[in-house]
């Protein structure tokens, strides 16, 4: 299953820099901008990225009173899974320490099941995702990226 999830979210983001990329052809009024779904041929499963989450808690790697060779933090996010039996997909991050803050730059899968189109949930799914970050300190930012809405027109 994770070598699946892999392979669809490889597909995913490679989808979106082909079609991010205008073309001779794509430039005409009829193109439309790539959106943030893709829905996977012959398949029950599309890839959708998760506009935010929630910064649930962060604590130190080094438990206080112990001596330890690398500190850090650890940080946990909470993501709402847009499906009732959706799973969360890769989660991938790029930290930035600068001025006693850490910028957590966030991008995070939802592997939608077309099942959960037909059911209805009491409260949408949640899934907890943990990074560790060494030797970053300070209040943590979270900043999430999601693909681009438009694309630039170049003059070819």
């Amino acid at each position: 299953m994770q070598r699946l999830i892999f392979t669809l979210t490889a597909l995913f983001f490679i989808s979106l820099s082909i079609a991010s990329q205008p073309s001779f052809s794509q430039t005409d009024s009829s193109y439309k901008a790539p959106t943030n779904n893709l829905e996977l041929k012959d398949s029950p499963y599309s890839l959708r990225t998760i506009r935010g989450g929630v910064l649930k808690h962060t604590e130190s790697l080094c438990p206080e009173g112990h001596l330890c060779l690398t500190d850090g933090i650890l940080i946990t996010i909470e993501f709402t899974l847009q499906g009732c039996i959706d799973q969360l997909g890769p989660v991938s991050y790029h930290a930035v320490q600068k001025d006693g803050e850490v910028d957590l730059y966030v991008n995070a899968i939802n592997v939608h099941d077309v099942k959960s189109n037909s059911m209805r949930c009491i409260k949408m799914p949640t899934k907890e995702y943990t990074i560790r970050l060494a030797n970053y300190f300070g209040k943590v930012n979270l900043i999430f990226l999601e693909p681009s809405d438009h694309y630039r027109e170049t003059d070819n």
